[in-house]
C-alpha cells in the first residue's frame, strides 16, 4: 500500500547500496520485506570486524612485546607462559633459564638445530641448572597453579645438552632470533612492517564497521 511506497522511497538510497546487495548475497533488496535480515546482516557484519580489530590489536600486542625483547636483548622473548614459571622459580630462589636462552648462550650455532628437533618442548620449556634444584623447581610450579595454556615443560639444561635422536614428528623451523642474535635485525624489520600492515588493516576494519552500524535499514523503515 501507500506506507511500503512511503518506505522504499525513504530508502532509495539505501536499498541499492553495493554493500547491502552484497550481504544479501548480490541479489536486489527489498528493503520492506528484507529489512529483518539486512539488520541481521549489518550487525554481524559489524560483530565480524569488531573480532578482527581485536585479533590486530593481539598481534600487535605480541609484537611491541617482541620489539621490546629484540631491542633490549637482541633475542625473542618466550612464551607468556614460560614467562610466568620463570617468575615463579625467580621469587622462589631456584635459578632458571629457557631453553632458548641456553641454546643461544650455551650452545655452539652448529648445534642447535640438532638440539631443538631431538628435544624441541626443552628448546621452549624452563631448565633449572642444577639437577638438585629439580625437585624445588617442580614444588614450587605446581603450587604456583599457574594454569598455563601451552606446555611448559620444566628440565636441567643438562637434558637439553644431551638430548639426541630424531624427533617425533615435524618441527616447524622456530625464529631465528630466539636462539641467534644476529636474527635480531631482520626480525625486527619483519615485525615492524607486520605493525604498518596492520595498522593499515585497522583502518579499513574500523571504517568498515562504522559504514555498517550506521547504514540500518531497520533504523529507516521504523
Amino acid at each position: 500500500g501507500d506506507r511500503a511506497v512511503e518506505l522504499r522511497g525513504r530508502v532509495a538510497d539505501l536499498a541499492p547500496a553495493d554493500r547491502l546487495r552484497g550481504l544479501a548475497g548480490g541479489t536486489d533488496v527489498d528493503p520492506v520485506a528484507e529489512a529483518g535480515d539486512l539488520v541481521a546482516l549489518l550487525t554481524a557484519a559489524v560483530a565480524r570486524a569488531e573480532r578482527g580489530r581485536v585479533e590486530l590489536a593481539v598481534a600487535d600486542a605480541e609484537d611491541e612485546r617482541a620489539l621490546a625483547a629484540l631491542g633490549a636483548d637482541r633475542l625473542l622473548p618466550p612464551t607468556l607462559d614460560v614467562v610466568r614459571a620463570l617468575d615463579v622459580l625467580d621469587r622462589a630462589g631456584i635459578p632458571a633459564t629457557t631453553g632458548w636462552r641456553y641454546l643461544a648462550d650455551s650452545v655452539p650455532a652448529g648445534r642447535r638445530a640438532e638440539l631443538m628437533r631431538a628435544a624441541p618442548a626443552l628448546a621452549g620449556g624452563v631448565l633449572v641448572h642444577e639437577l638438585a634444584d629439580l625437585p624445588a623447581a617442580r614444588s614450587v610450579l605446581d603450587g604456583a597453579a599457574l594454569r598455563p595454556t601451552s606446555p611448559v615443560v620444566l628440565a636441567t639444561t643438562g637434558d637439553l645438552a644431551a638430548a639426541h635422536g630424531p624427533a617425533t614428528g615435524h618441527l616447524v623451523d622456530p625464529a631465528r632470533a630466539l636462539t641467534d642474535r644476529a636474527g635480531a635485525g631482520a626480525e625486527i624489520d619483519e615485525r615492524e612492517s607486520a605493525r604498518a600492515a596492520r595498522s593499515a588493516a585497522d583502518a579499513e576494519l574500523a571504517a568498515a564497521r562504522d559504514a555498517d552500524a550506521t547504514e540500518d535499514p531497520h533504523r529507516d523503515i521504523t
